[in-house]
Formats: C-alpha cells, sequence, structure tokens
C-alpha cells in the first residue's frame, strides 16, 4: 500500500508544481508565473491520462516502484519471526514466489511470441 501512496505523491507533485519553461534559468526565457499560465500547463498534461496504454503503462510502473528485493527479505522475517514458520519454510516460501516468478516470465514470454507470429501486428523495424 506505500508504494501505492507514494505514486500518488509523484502523481501530484507533477500537477501542482509547474514546469519550468526552456531557457528561464538562463535568463533567455520568461518564467511561468502568472496562475493563468500555470492552468494552461496543465492541460497538455493532463491529456496524457486519454491514452489506454499509458494508463495502462502508469498502473505497471506503480506496481513496479515496490522495492522487491526489500520486499523478499523482510518477508521471509516476518514469515520466520512473527508467523513463527521458521527460517527454512519462510525461506522456502520466498523461493517458491521467486520460481514462480521465473516461471511466469519463461511462459509469458513463449506465449506472447507464439501470438506474435501468428498474427503479427508492426512491421518489422
Amino acid at each position: 500500500m506505500n508504494f501505492l501512496i507514494l505514486s500518488l505523491e509523484n502523481v501530484g507533485y507533477v500537477l501542482v508544481v509547474p514546469e519550468p519553461q526552456k531557457g528561464a534559468a538562463d535568463g533567455l526565457g520568461q518564467s511561468r508565473t502568472q496562475p493563468e499560465e500555470r492552468e494552461r500547463s496543465r492541460a497538455p498534461l493532463l491529456s496524457i491520462f486519454r491514452v489506454s496504454t499509458n494508463n495502462l503503462i502508469y498502473c505497471q510502473a506503480t506496481l513496479g516502484c515496490l522495492p522487491w528485493g526489500v520486499m523478499f527479505a523482510f518477508m521471509t522475517d516476518y514469515l520466520a519471526q512473527d508467523v513463527s514458520l521458521g527460517v527454512v519454510k519462510a525461506t522456502t516460501v520466498a523461493t517458491s514466489f521467486s520460481v514462480g516468478y521465473a516461471v511466469g516470465v519463461l511462459l509469458n514470454s513463449i506465449v506472447g511470441q507464439k501470438l506474435q507470429n501468428w498474427k503479427p501486428r508492426v512491421d518489422d523495424w
């Protein structure tokens, strides 16, 4: 749940803090300080949420900001100490998560390649 709060905090930051005008720090441009210009600069930013692919990427990135290595270390400790599984059983649970991840990546890549070969939608680059 903490990773979701952190990701929302970053989105909020982007919506509240205006993007500086290019060259403003060098004295080559004028900085945007007036509220109406700040509101106009947010409109293109909010328009990126209209694209469903962007929303999918944001959802994936929200889960991706979780430090998985730390989660496995604390999950093993939690299972060993608080749930009283013992170190060996807690490590077995964490290892099964890792093996499941590896098998899932492998199977999904095979299925994805078969789907791409069956019905390609993008020309070769």
